[in-house]
């Protein structure tokens, strides 16, 4: 009787899984490797593609492709820095001035005439002079600045070489693009068709996601300068610009002008005004920009309002400020190939992808756009 004998054991398997295992290893070390420029990556990856249309039409005139990227580089640096040194400056100065200020109004016991017009005022002030000391909580104070000091220079090392890093995948981002987009098509498992659908899906969400949080912001600096005039506080206008800068901070914010100035009017006994001002910050801080960021996103975006601000604050809070593009960017590419499996499993729609082989790169140095 013929016996079953089992088939020949596949002598190459052991080398493929061993080929996988190795694959993944590497794939998870540069992971690793990458993780701490995340930040950097991900705003080197929303600039570029926010800027790239201007540096096309200067590859037209500029025919060495690094000194177009340079010239675009710069000019994108220039943009972004300029107004945050501005601002930096300008609340510095008037970081020092408040300081000045409310010793001067401490000195001057004017602090007992706002208390006067509070209830509870007089008892909290009298209150914290007979068990705060002041010298003793100043000196801990500046010991824990002397203290912070080496972190503070740490931190700000971290963050110069955050920027060192953008600025350095930035000007690759732009000179390089054609062939970072065709090598990253070679390696993704689906169709040319679908890897440009996949891409444009990417470039709509960070251009709406920039352009929302460009537009909130700048909701948030006319009002806040329009709140400033109508209630009589100096430079308006300047505040106002202050606020937009600070607005496309999500971490920051706008607080950082409009709480000091509802302090400021509560000192100056001028209660009704710092409550009008806060009401503004605490209510445009929160619904209205949130909804309006998430308006002007969605469309683009072709999502609706819930998941997009889901993935905005979510990304924030696990990301930090690089987030703000992570997280929508996320959101985007997954509903991007949840949309290629439906329509690989759904033939009927496959044409919205077009019938183009996979893996086709792009002719060298041609400038692509996704």
């Amino acid at each position: 009787m013929p016996t079953d004998t089992p088939a020949p054991a596949d002598p190459t398997r052991p080398r493929v899984a061993a080929l996988a295992l190795l694959t993944l290893a590497g794939v998870a070390v540069c992971a690793f490797v990458a993780y701490p420029f995340l930040p950097a990556l991900a705003w080197a990856l929303a600039l570029a593609a926010m800027a790239f249309p201007i540096h096309a039409r200067l590859a037209r005139v500029v025919p060495n492709g690094s000194a177009a990227a340079a010239i675009t580089t710069t000019s994108v640096v220039a943009v972004i820095l300029i107004p945050v040194m501005l601002v930096a400056g300008q609340l510095a100065r008037e970081a020092a001035g408040a300081t000045a200020r409310a010793q001067e109004a401490v000195r001057s016991g004017k602090i007992d005439e706002v208390a006067e017009k509070v209830p509870s005022g007089p008892w909290a002030v009298a209150w914290a002079r007979q068990n705060v000391d002041v010298e003793a909580e100043a000196r801990k104070l500046t010991s824990r600045v002397v203290g912070d000091a080496a972190l503070f220079a740490q931190g700000t090392a971290w963050a110069m070489l955050q920027i060192l890093v953008c600025v350095f995948v930035l000007f690759f981002a732009f000179r390089d693009q054609g062939h970072l987009l065709a090598s990253l098509r070679r390696v993704l498992p689906m169709s040319r068709a679908e890897a440009d659908y996949l891409f444009t899906r990417v470039d709509d969400t960070i251009h709406a996601t920039i352009y929302a949080t460009v537009m909130t912001a700048l909701l948030q600096g006319v009002t806040g300068g329009l709140v400033f005039w109508w209630l009589g506080l100096p430079a308006p206008v300047l505040w106002g610009t202050v606020m937009f800068v600070l607005g496309v901070l999500p971490v920051v914010g706008a607080v950082l002008v409009w709480a000091p100035a509802a302090v400021w009017l509560a000192t100056e006994g001028r209660l009704g005004d710092a409550a009008v001002l806060t009401a503004w910050g605490l209510v445009m801080a929160g619904p209205v920009c949130n909804y309006f960021y998430a308006y002007l996103a969605g469309g683009r975006m072709r999502l609706h309002e819930v998941p997009v601000m889901i993935a905005y604050v979510g990304g924030l809070a696990v990301f930090g400020v690089s987030g703000m593009v992570l997280g929508p960017v996320a959101l985007a590419v997954t509903m991007g190939l949840v949309d290629v499996w439906h329509r690989r499993l759904h033939p009927e729609a496959a044409e919205k992808f077009g019938t183009e082989p996979a893996g086709v790169p792009e002719p060298a140095g041609q400038l692509v756009t996704v």
